[in-house]
């Protein structure tokens, strides 16, 4: 599904190096569940991957100097630890997916050299996630804001009331490394929720006598109502 979205398949090794998670995430109950390799090869290969994302990032910043846009995605496990009072932390491992968008690829050919906004990278991203989700039948998908430390603009993914990832528009100070010009847009879902219904049997119903319709409303709203709350509405 991903690739028949435009998405090319990027993999990855499943550990890495403190210092490209802490840039990443440093936030203090984030780094207290990572898993350390007790003794690694090397520095940069010492920590298991608590997240697909770091890791997608640099594969996206490296191809900036080769391609004016790219879009990348990753499925694999990370890990962390569990906290257990009284007894010994255990590892647990879960399988992710990670999408990734980088530069204009929304636009038409005769538009692509207009600069990419925050905006227009969340929501090219967000519709392919939605495309993704639909297609897998998940249920009831939102999206509302929140906050990360490497976003400027990020969203939290819901799916039937449970959160399941975040997406969200890459900081100038992460693009910074890769001397990256234009926008680069993340995100990362939980796998198990998206396929429990993969493989039910579809409803099958006539074919209608006459084509559907659809209809367009345009709205216009101040900048803090949200979308949820306008379909909410209608």
């Amino acid at each position: 599904l991903c690739t028949a979205l435009g998405f090319s398949e990027a993999m990855h090794y499943s550990f890495l190096s403190q210092k490209e998670l802490d840039d990443f995430d440093s936030r203090a109950e984030t780094r207290s569940n990572r898993l350390a390799i007790p003794d690694p090869v090397s520095a940069e290969y010492g920590v298991m991957r608590d997240s697909l994302l770091p890791q997608l990032v640099s594969s996206l910043g490296r191809n900036s100097s080769h391609e004016e846009s790219a879009m990348l995605f990753e499925i694999g496990k990370v890990f962390n630890k569990v906290s257990r009072t009284g007894q010994p932390d255990i590892p647990v491992e879960r399988e992710r997916i990670a999408l990734g968008m980088l530069g204009p690829v929304g636009r038409e050919s005769l538009r692509r050299r207009v600069a990419v906004t925050e905006e227009d990278a969340v929501l090219w991203l967000k519709g392919a996630i939605e495309e993704l989700l639909a297609r897998l039948h998940v249920g009831k998908v939102t999206f509302s804001s929140t906050s990360h430390p490497a976003f400027a603009a990020a969203l939290k993914v819901t799916v039937n009331g449970k959160e399941i990832g975040v997406l969200g528009a890459l900081s100038a100070k992460m693009r910074h490394p890769y001397r990256l010009t234009t926008q680069l847009a993340v995100c990362e879902l939980e796998l198990k929720p998206l396929l429990k219904r993969t493989d039910e049997v579809g409803k099958v119903s006539p074919v209608p006598q006459f084509p559907s319709v659809k209809r367009d409303i345009a709205l216009s709203v101040s900048g803090d109502v949200t979308n949820e709350s306008i379909v909410a509405a209608i």
